[in-house]
């Protein structure tokens, strides 16, 4: 059963990720609206001094403050972790803490489920669905889109294996080996919010708003739910996970910052977005039916029958 106190954190996290902002969603899209009518039709000092140019550029205000400040926390948070990790500070103490609080709570079909969404972002769906995007994009022609997601996915790559070879932080249980027996950071965290967070700013830019709706909403699901279970099968500590994550997001908006400067989104994007989902699909389906069982004995409890 899992503690009290890891249901209040729970709690705490979904009143964080989805409660609070859904209350706030409302105020903040009228205000933003609000604040692009103003700029597009020139009602202030800036928009009626600056050349026609420039000014086109100050409407685009909202979206270049908000993708610079999750750059700045993203990296800001990403380094703050590092430190923590190095030196052994109060973070490492909770890594522990919630290691031991999810471990204690593990039961046989919740086990199976997470390593089933564990496998979604493992490198046998990972890399189908980056392909499955490169082809759909250079299929289009659109190569200023498939030149950013290659970028995407192999700077993230890249970055990810140079960490874990300068930190060398083994995993909470040895499951891996060679470089992968490394622990910081997360690397499933890393490439989800990387591939699907960034397939989801091409297939959304542009979009009509229900669709950028549903399409932010899936991929936040499917990113989240990976990362957790990568905790709660044990194959990382939260710190991990966190500087993953906060790398991913710091990549992805600095990458949407200069994509959307000039883009190519104004085109049809369903092609992309079947190509895309019949990848993650099929791609998935095929490796859990495969891997599934193999990975529930790899993941299990340490010191569990296996």
């Amino acid at each position: 059963m899992i503690p009290l106190s890891l249901a209040s954190l729970v709690l705490i996290a979904w009143l964080a990720a989805f409660a609070l902002p859904a209350l706030a969603t409302g105020p903040v899209n009228r205000a933003v609206a609000a604040l692009q009518r103003r700029l597009s039709d020139g009602e202030t000092l800036v928009t009626r001094t600056l050349p026609p140019t420039l000014a086109k550029h100050v409407t685009e205000a909202p979206l270049i403050l908000l993708l610079a400040g999750l750059l700045i926390v993203g990296t800001w948070t990403f380094f703050e972790i590092v430190e923590h990790v190095t030196a052994g500070d109060p973070l490492v103490h909770w890594d522990r803490v919630v290691y031991d609080a999810l471990q204690a709570g593990r039961t046989g079909t919740l086990d199976t489920v997470m390593v089933a969404i564990t496998q979604m972002g493992d490198a046998k769906v990972v890399m189908p669905v980056a392909l499955a995007g490169l082809a759909a994009l250079i299929g289009l022609k659109r190569w200023r889109s498939a030149a950013y997601l290659l970028a995407a996915v192999g700077g993230a790559a890249v970055f990810v294996a140079g960490v874990k070879r300068v930190i060398h932080r083994p995993r909470p249980v040895a499951i891996y080996d060679g470089l992968a027996e490394y622990s910081f950071p997360s690397g499933h965290a890393s490439m989800s919010i990387v591939l699907y967070g960034f397939l989801a700013v091409i297939l959304a830019w542009g979009a009509p708003r229900a669709m950028r709706q549903a399409i932010a909403f899936a991929a936040a699901l499917l990113i989240l739910l990976i990362a957790f279970s990568r905790v709660y099968l044990g194959a990382h500590w939260l710190s991990d996970l966190l500087a993953g994550l906060a790398f991913g997001v710091a990549w992805v908006a600095l990458l949407t910052l200069v994509y959307t400067r000039k883009n190519e989104a104004a085109q049809s994007s369903m092609v992309l977005l079947t190509a895309v989902v019949l990848a993650i699909t099929l791609a998935g389906a095929s490796h859990i039916s495969r891997d599934l069982q193999g990975d529930v004995v790899r993941y299990a409890v340490p010191g569990a029958p296996r």
